[in-house]
C-alpha cells in the first residue's frame, strides 16, 4: 500500500506509519493498525514535547520561548499539561533547542534579530543535488 492509502503525505515524519509501508500486510490489517500506530506516534510527540519544554524551561520562560517560536500565549503550558497534539515540526524544533539550550536559545534570538538582507548567512555550502547554495535556491532575489 502507498502512503496516500494510509492517510498521510509521502513526507509524513511518522515512523509508525512508515512501518505499514514496509510490512507486507493486507489492506484490512493495515487499516486496523493505522489508527493505533497514529495514536502511538501522537503520544510520542506529546511526551517529547513535554520533556523538551521541561528542559528548556530551566533556561527560558515558556512565554519568551513561545514568542521566539511564534506560538500563541499559553500553548506550551497546554502541551506540557498533555492538552493538545504538537506538530512534528514543533517537536523537532524543541528537540534541536534541547541539544544545547544556552547556545541554541541565543542562536534563535540572534536569528530573529537579523535584518532580512543579512539572512541567509553568506557562508552556506552548496546543496548536494543542484550545486546551488540554499541561499541561492531560497532567496535568489537577495543575490542579484
Amino acid at each position: 500500500p502507498n502512503a496516500a492509502a494510509h492517510g498521510e503525505s509521502p513526507r509524513d515524519p511518522n515512523p509508525c506509519l512508515w512501518a505499514l509501508r514496509e510490512w507486507d500486510l493486507d489492506e484490512a490489517a493495515s487499516a486496523s493498525l493505522a489508527p493505533q500506530l497514529q495514536e502511538a506516534y501522537q503520544a510520542s510527540l506529546r511526551t517529547r514535547a513535554r520533556v523538551a519544554i521541561d528542559i528548556l524551561s530551566k533556561h527560558i520562560s515558556q512565554r519568551k520561548l513561545e514568542q521566539r517560536l511564534g506560538l500563541s500565549q499559553g500553548y506550551l503550558s497546554r502541551l506540557r499539561a498533555g492538552d493538545g497534539n504538537p506538530s512534528p515540526e514543533l517537536v523537532s524544533h524543541l528537540g534541536l533547542l534541547c541539544q544545547d539550550p544556552p547556545n541554541r536559545l541565543v542562536e534563535l534570538e540572534r536569528f530573529w534579530a537579523l535584518p532580512d538582507e543579512e539572512w541567509p548567512p553568506l557562508a552556506i555550502p552548496p546543496t548536494l543535488d543542484t550545486g546551488l547554495s540554499i541561499a541561492d535556491a531560497v532567496c535568489p532575489l537577495l543575490h542579484r
